[in-house]
């Protein structure tokens, strides 16, 4: 991940909730900027904040040679994480990491996806924004907050 303090997983970021986030820049990231540009947008649509996408994502932040850090201690690292090999393109020194089977999390996803519209057909409710997602929705890997 992007080191500092003040980088959190989506997660965390969406249990801390949209409010607490307000009058602060935000940079959403992923592998290669497609879902955190989603996200971003999400942000700034639904929620009115100042949401944006950092370009070319973890990979673009690679190839300029900055910094990694480990996720689960802050640590520095050279390990990225990428999709599959075919999306291997971090910059030189770093070390690609993927799933095993990434078609594991795609299908739990999908499958989480599909109980919660069945749910929503038999109890005759629309899907809300608070809580759980009623569907899946974009889905950045990390959100970097920033007060400047």
């Amino acid at each position: 991940m992007i080191p500092g303090s003040n980088t959190l997983t989506q997660r965390e970021f969406e249990e801390r909730g949209p409010d607490a986030f307000l009058g602060r820049r935000i940079a959403c990231y992923c592998t290669a900027g497609y879902r955190s540009g989603l996200f971003a947008d999400k942000l700034r649509r639904r929620h009115g904040l100042d949401a944006y996408n950092l370009r070319g994502s973890i990979l673009a932040w690679t190839q300029a040679g900055y910094p990694l850090a480990n996720p689960r201690d802050g640590a520095p690292t050279n390990r990225v994480h990428v999709f599959s090999k075919d999306w291997a393109l971090q910059g030189n020194g770093y070390e690609p990491v993927m799933f095993q089977r990434p078609m594991v999390p795609i299908l739990t996803d999908a499958v989480g996806g599909l109980w919660q519209s069945g749910l929503r057909l038999l109890t005759g409710k629309r899907g809300s924004h608070t809580g759980t997602k009623a569907i899946r929705e974009p889905s950045a890997d990390k959100v970097v907050l920033n007060n400047e």
